[in-house]
């Protein structure tokens, strides 16, 4: 079976084709014009850091791996040489070379502008509704062409506004918070990514709070998928972190903190960093002994850094460059709690790798949603303001070495039941099996 991923958002699209791969399936990913760190493949593979003043469209220089040959960038054009190579091609379009991954330079000039000159308030407007109008210029044959190769096709997130050009009007929508409040905005790619939606035969949800809504505007097929996920070293990083609670001495408590530090926008309500400065001034003030290990990234760190200064210089807060999601797992497993996601009751990837860990999670919960999309409750700790950070802290701080294994027991066989990678490899199988019907 040939399936196509189109899109690439924190990586899902080469998460899923990858493990398809390794299950018999002929999959590939279309992941054009990839200018974040997290819609690049190297992002999941790589062990390295760098400092965010190099990050944007210096990645592909700075990550330096050769992506897989079924990992399709490049314009649709070159796409379509590579799947396609006419005659007078000697040989494929290498989509591996630097040439052919980077962004054009509309987009780059763009990325520029963004980050120097437009205000935040602005750039949902300029992106969702200028600049798609004006690159709105697709190169239908090429596109049309692609996507009636493949038997299957899933379009993640906005990119389903590109379903219009699948001529059997058979597809997938991949929900990735693209319900959550993107396609009640008046932007042009949000209503044709509703569109999108509107006419895919099967809706896959990927985060739990997003399906009660997708029930109730949709009425095709909806399957639950949690986000896909290489947990394929899994056992060996369960090891080491049994390893650090056993010989983990009484020294400070050790939060890391990975979420980007950000703006709310229309289209993102944030991260609610804001909330956790906060917390970490109390605790400081407080005397607790708690490090907080933070990531340089995203706009707004400059200003936390500031905000946060007095309690770095007194060694209370680390941070660190930009990393790679293995030299993530590798800082996780060595810490006594994350903190990920105040604002919105979903697991996303940083969450699902700390769960599987066995790391206790200091998360936006809410119960019963919960109950509704896994049919059990997640073994987190539900944080929604400064006072249940601190709370929670303050508890886990406390507690010995046989409640930490307890919790990495009781954590990580919830993953396995609930978010592995072979379970969200199911509900796309199931999804493929409903397009049959069709």
């Amino acid at each position: 079976m040939r399936v196509l991923h189109v899109g690439n958002i924190a990586n899902n699209g080469y998460l899923a084709a990858k493990k398809e791969r390794e299950n018999g399936f002929e999959s590939y990913l279309v992941n054009v014009n990839a200018h974040h760190v997290m819609m690049m493949p190297e992002w999941e593979e790589l062990n390295l850091e760098f400092e965010y003043s190099q990050y944007s469209t210096d990645m592909l220089k700075l990550m330096g791996r050769a992506i897989p040959s079924w990992v399709l960038s490049g314009s649709w054009s070159a796409i379509c040489e590579t799947l396609f190579p006419s005659k007078q091609s000697a040989k494929k379009i290498n989509l591996n070379s630097n040439k052919n991954r980077n962004l054009d330079n509309f987009l780059r000039i763009m990325i520029k502008l963004f980050k120097n000159w437009i205000p935040k308030k602005l750039r949902p407007f300029i992106a969702y509704n200028v600049l798609y109008r004006l690159r709105n210029i697709n190169d239908n044959k090429h596109i049309k062409r692609v996507f009636a190769s493949f038997d299957k096709i899933i379009f993640y997130g906005p990119f389903c506004n590109l379903s219009k050009y699948v001529e059997n009007g058979r597809y997938i929508a991949f929900e990735h918070g693209t319900l959550r409040n993107f396609i009640d905005t008046n932007y042009k790619l949000a209503k044709n990514t509703k569109v999108g939606f509107e006419n895919a035969s099967v809706i896959l949800i990927s985060n739990q709070d997003c399906l009660n809504k997708a029930r109730n505007i949709f009425s095709q097929v909806i399957i639950k998928s949690p986000h896909p996920i290489n947990d394929s070293n899994f056992p060996d990083l369960r090891a080491l972190r049994e390893k650090y609670l056993s010989s983990r001495k009484d020294n400070a408590f050790e939060v890391m903190v990975p979420a980007r530090h950000t703006f709310s926008i229309s289209t993102d309500i944030g991260k609610g960093n804001e909330i956790i400065y906060s917390a970490i001034k109390e605790l400081f003030l407080s005397n607790d002994n708690i490090i907080f290990h933070l990531i340089k990234w995203g706009e707004n760190f400059p200003s936390a850094v500031k905000y946060l200064k007095e309690i770095e210089e007194a060694g209370f807060v680390k941070w660190h460059n930009l990393m790679t999601r293995p030299k993530l797992k590798d800082l996780m497993i060595n810490s006594d709690a994350v903190i990920d996601q105040l604002l919105i009751p979903a697991y996303g990837g940083i969450s699902i790798d700390a769960i599987g860990l066995g790391v206790p999670l200091l998360t936006n919960q809410v119960a019963t949603i919960d109950k509704e999309y896994f049919g059990s409750v997640a073994p987190v700790f539900s944080i929604s303001d400064t006072e249940t950070i601190v709370k929670s802290l303050r508890r886990l701080s406390s507690e010995g070495i046989d409640s930490k294994r307890h919790y990495f027991i009781k954590s990580c066989e919830w993953f396995d039941q609930n978010l592995s990678s072979d379970i969200s490899l199911a509900a796309r199988i199931q999804a493929y099996k409903e397009l049959e019907k069709i």
